[in-house]
């Protein structure tokens, strides 16, 4: 997790415990509205790193800016309301919805955090990305994943989630897509997650020189289909067992964790 995106979620908290306690007065609800607009402009800012890490921004993540923006004018309007005669009551309503709301993103700011990650159930899709004939432009796929398995945890969904994602990018888009692919003789051996980054253990048939045009296509696609699922946001690649520190010819560096800012 990001320091702006640990930021974020305090700052989601203080906003929750602020509307418990200071929704009911006009001055408080100026106190909830500060800290609110606060949220949204750090949230703005963690989009915007996200994006200079080339990171693909979930829709979740705009429904939380929208959100906090619907929180903020119903306290706003909350804020009118409760100057004018008779309208206390309806300053009121418009407060317990802000709560509500607030409530909402929390839980939503959790998701995104990987505190509470979201269910894959049935028809739900992964998206698996690969690299295209000019070595630069990515295409994406779509595979079904099977629905969570009653008392699985969540450690076991991800890595059974990670492992499926990276045997999917190794394998490669159907046969007539044209892109950059693996040798045929790559295979996953293991996957194993360890906090935010994916240890990738493959077989020795990637283990060729074929130049780096080829190897950077490779595993952009491995790497950005594994950084898709929260919370990865690193892939560690392994051969047979071992880390290496490039693959014969010395073109990819493998030495050290993968990040999509790599490319």
């Amino acid at each position: 997790m990001t320091v702006v995106l640990e930021i974020h979620l305090v700052l989601a908290f203080l906003a929750a415990l602020c509307a418990l306690v200071f929704s009911w007065t006009p001055g408080g609800r100026r106190v909830v509205n500060a800290v609110v607009a606060l949220q949204f402009l750090v949230g703005v800012a963690l989009a915007a790193v996200m994006g200079a890490n080339h990171e693909n921004l979930p829709p979740v993540l705009w429904l939380h800016l929208l959100i906090a923006l619907a929180v903020l004018a119903a306290y706003g309007i909350a804020m009118r309301f409760g100057k004018r005669a008779g309208g206390s009551a309806t300053a009121l309503i418009l407060s317990s919805i802000g709560l509500l709301l607030i409530l909402v993103n929390i839980l939503i700011g959790a998701r995104m955090a990987g505190m509470w990650p979201q269910a894959v159930g049935p028809g739900t899709s992964l998206t698996v990305y690969y690299t295209q004939l000019d070595g630069t432009t990515l295409g994406t796929f779509d595979v079904s994943v099977r629905a969570p398995q009653p008392g699985e945890s969540d450690a076991a969904r991800l890595h059974d989630l990670a492992t499926y994602a990276a045997v999917q990018a190794v394998a490669g888009p159907p046969a007539q897509t044209s892109a950059i692919r693996f040798p045929p003789s790559t295979r996953v051996r293991d996957v194993n997650v360890n906090g935010t980054t994916a240890v990738v253990d493959l077989s020795s048939g990637v283990d060729s020189n074929r130049g780096s045009f080829q190897e950077n296509g490779e595993f952009k696609g491995l790497v950005y289909t594994l950084t898709g699922i929260p919370p990865i946001n690193a892939v560690q690649i392994t051969i047979e067992g071992r880390t290496v520190e490039t693959l014969p010819g010395g073109h990819l560096e493998l030495d050290a964790p993968l990040r999509r800012s790599d490319w």
